[in-house]
C-alpha cells in the first residue's frame, strides 16, 4: 500500500516533506526531488523523495538533470556490472580501435588522470587491457573479450534506456534537446 506524504501530512515517517510510495509504482505528480531507497516503518520497500529547492542557477539545473538520467542509465546497466561512464568508456573504445590513452581522452573529453582513474577499474574487471607504450600517455588500451562481451549485453540495456527516454520526450523535445547539448558541448 502506497503512503503520500506532502506538504506537513506527516504521519510519523518523517519531516512531512517527503513522498514515499512502493517500488514500481509511478510519481502522480511532476515533482523535482532527490530520492533515497529506503523501508518505511512498516516494512514496505520504497523510495522517499524529498523535494529540491527551485533554482534559476543553469549549472544547477544541468546537474540535477544529469543525475537523474545518469541514475536511469545506471539502474539499466547494473545488470551487466557497468555504469554508464564506463558503458561510454567501453563503446568509445570499440569505436577508436585500441587507441593511446592521449587519444582516448581527447576523444570522450575527458582529461588523461580521470580515464586513467577509470580504467584502471575497468582493468580490474578484466574488461580493458593496457599494454605497451614508453610511458602512461602513450599505453595503447584495448578491450578484452570479457569487455566485448559485457559491452555487448550492456548495449541492450542501453538502447532500452535510450527508447524510453525517446519516447518520454517526443521526437521534437528530443531533437531540440540534442541540439542544444550539442551547442553546449562547444560553448568554452
Amino acid at each position: 500500500m502506497a503512503r503520500f506524504i506532502w506538504g506537513g501530512q506527516d504521519a510519523g515517517l518523517g519531516s512531512g516533506n517527503e513522498v514515499f510510495w512502493q517500488l514500481g509504482q509511478s510519481v502522480p505528480f511532476p515533482a523535482t526531488c532527490h530520492r533515497q531507497d529506503s523501508i518505511d516503518a512498516q516494512g514496505d520497500a520504497g523510495i522517499y523523495m524529498q523535494p529540491m529547492l527551485p533554482t534559476q542557477c543553469l549549472c544547477t539545473k544541468l546537474r540535477r538533470a544529469t543525475r537523474n538520467v545518469t541514475r536511469l542509465y545506471d539502474d539499466a546497466l547494473a545488470g551487466v556490472g557497468v555504469n554508464v561512464a564506463q558503458y561510454s568508456l567501453l563503446k568509445n573504445l570499440a569505436r577508436l580501435d585500441q587507441p593511446s590513452i592521449t587519444s582516448l581522452a581527447e576523444a570522450m573529453g575527458l582529461d588523461r588522470s580521470t580515464l586513467g582513474r577509470n580504467l584502471k577499474v575497468l582493468e580490474a574487471k578484466g574488461l580493458v587491457l593496457l599494454e605497451g607504450g614508453e610511458d602512461q600517455r602513450n599505453r595503447l588500451v584495448s578491450l578484452t573479450p570479457a569487455g566485448r562481451n559485457s559491452l555487448d549485453q550492456a548495449l541492450q540495456a542501453w538502447e532500452r534506456v535510450q527508447q524510453d527516454m525517446g519516447q518520454r520526450m517526443g521526437p521534437e523535445k528530443r531533437a531540440a534537446l540534442m541540439a542544444l547539448l550539442d551547442d553546449l558541448e562547444h560553448i568554452a
